[in-house]
Parts: structure tokens; sequence; C-alpha cells
């Protein structure tokens, strides 16, 4: 025994059918745009990439440079003072031992 199966629902309207597939092809036509679009712009963001992984490599190596430069001008700083210092405590004691 067969069982037959049969629709009572009127088939599609023809012109849902048609719009349906103008509505695939102006989607195809926007992905086929975007695509090209993003292989149209890589180049650009490749090179602005490139020039900002630089600029921050830039950065980072004359950030340790004005470091570097600082301590130097610190290390001299604290040796002046050292210097002051003890010269002021000898200049200081040999006063005491002068009077």
């Amino acid at each position: 025994m067969g069982s037959k199966s049969s629709s009572s629902a009127p088939p599609p309207d023809p012109r849902l059918i048609e719009a349906q597939i103008r509505s695939l092809g102006v989607q195809e036509d926007v992905i086929k745009q975007i695509m090209a679009n993003a292989n149209e712009m890589l180049p650009l963001q490749t090179e602005q990439t490139q020039f900002a992984l630089d600029t921050a490599r830039q950065a980072v190596t004359d950030s340790q440079a004005d470091r570097s430069w600082m301590l130097t001008r610190r290390n001299l700083l604290s040796n002046a003072q050292d210097q002051l210092v003890r010269g002021r405590l000898c200049w200081t004691v040999d006063h005491w031992l002068d009077t």
C-alpha cells in the first residue's frame, strides 16, 4: 500500500521566484564587489600596518635611548651631589679641627 502525498498548498507565485533569483544575483554581485575592494585595499592596508609596526618599534628604541640618557644624567648629578656633600663635610671637619 503506497501512500500518496497530496499537497493542498498552491504553487508559489512565479513573480516571487523571479524576485528571489534577482535577490540572489544582487547578493552575489555585492559579495564580488566586497572581495574586489578587499583585494584592492590590501596593499594599502599592508603598507599602513608596516608603517605602524615600524613607528612603534622606533618609539620603543627612542624610549630606551631616552631612558639611558636620563640614567646617565642622573648618575652625573648624583656624583656631583656626592662630591659637594663630601667637600662640605671635609670643610666642616677641617673647620672644627682648626678652631
